[in-house]
């Protein structure tokens, strides 16, 4: 069965041979033996190429040992977590800001507005 599943996303993605076993496999070890990685990439909290490094330098760990390192990660990011705020040009061409942060956090930023977004 895992040849076939191999054989449809290289089909799929039009990926090489190659190509298509080296993501399953990275997919399976996030999945599988590392969740905590897996949670942390899904979350944001990690890039796709950190996730890559666990998985690479936990490949010939025991699964104990790989479980040790997988923990050491920080906490996920809460979910509503505060974003920059966005500065845009107003009509008569002065900075206003418009804030993006969850509701009751919304502070008058236009005087302190530097970048558009």
């Amino acid at each position: 069965m895992d040849r076939w599943i191999r054989a449809e996303i290289r089909a799929a993605l039009a990926w090489t041979r190659r190509a298509a076993n080296r993501e399953l496999d990275f997919a399976e070890a996030l999945v599988v033996r590392m969740p905590a990685v897996f949670s942390a990439l899904e979350t944001g909290l990690i890039c796709r190429s950190k996730a890559w490094v666990f998985v690479d330098l936990c490949a010939d760990l025991s699964p104990e040992q790989a479980e040790v390192v997988c923990s050491r990660l920080p906490p996920p990011i809460p979910a509503t977590r505060p974003r920059r705020t966005t500065a845009v040009l107003g009509a008569d061409g002065g900075a206003s800001a418009r804030c993006r942060l969850p509701a009751g956090l919304c502070t008058d930023v236009s005087s302190r507005a530097r970048y558009v977004q």
